[in-house]
């Protein structure tokens, strides 16, 4: 449980150093931290979500009542946290990677199967199972849009998911995705410069020269 525990701290980091990355004011400085912290509550959500992911794991390694105990009162009490103040939900115990942005604004549903590192994702964002019950799976370094919904199989590494799409289907890796439904209107991209840029939205992507 020691790896796992250093494990989740360094994730945590990870998480941080991508809201600090994206905040929308220059926040490099040492004396900006605080600012990023006191305006970023969706950090708080990750990383008490981590927390209680490595508890889980803990909970199930060692079968002790105690501890599942603890772990039911916090996880309500931190569920009733990321829905009454930010309208966040995580339906579930997907294993989510390092450096995971969810916006500020709230309004996400995540029931993934997995979300890979360094993932952004912004307001209002559905992800859901489809008719079969599949949840997606979300690979790395994936931004996805405000007003999404994503209920395909696979979401492979690098993708871009517009703002206002609705994905069904998987969709092939460092590709650009629009429209509902969903359609690839770029292939071969990188979405670098998307994922440390703080917009949430991109209404002239389709224009952008992708490389």
């Amino acid at each position: 449980m020691a790896y796992r525990y250093k494990r989740m701290l360094s994730d945590i980091r990870q998480d941080l150093a991508k809201y600090v990355q994206l905040y929308p004011v220059n926040s490099n400085k040492p004396t900006n931290m605080l600012r990023v912290l006191l305006h970023s509550p969706a950090f708080y959500v990750v990383a008490s979500y981590r927390i209680l992911y490595w508890l889980k794991k803990w909970q199930e390694a060692s079968g002790s009542i105690l501890l599942k105990i603890l772990l039911f009162t916090l996880r309500f009490i931190a569920y009733k946290y990321w829905v009454i103040v930010l309208k966040i939900q995580i339906t579930h115990w997907p294993k989510i990677g390092p450096g995971l942005y969810l916006s500020n604004k709230g309004g996400i549903i995540m029931g993934p199967k997995r979300i890979g590192s360094g993932c952004v994702i912004h307001h209002n964002v559905t992800i859901g199972m489809n008719q079969d019950r599949d949840h997606p799976d979300i690979g790395n370094n994936v931004w996805i849009g405000s007003n999404s919904i994503i209920y395909g199989k696979i979401i492979k590494d690098g993708v871009i998911v517009q703002t206002g799409t609705v994905v069904g289907k998987s969709v092939p890796a460092c590709t650009v995705i629009k429209g509902n439904p969903g359609r690839i209107v770029h292939r071969n991209i990188d979405n670098s410069h998307f994922l440390s840029s703080y917009a949430p939205n991109f209404k002239d992507a389709e224009n952008r020269s992708y490389v």
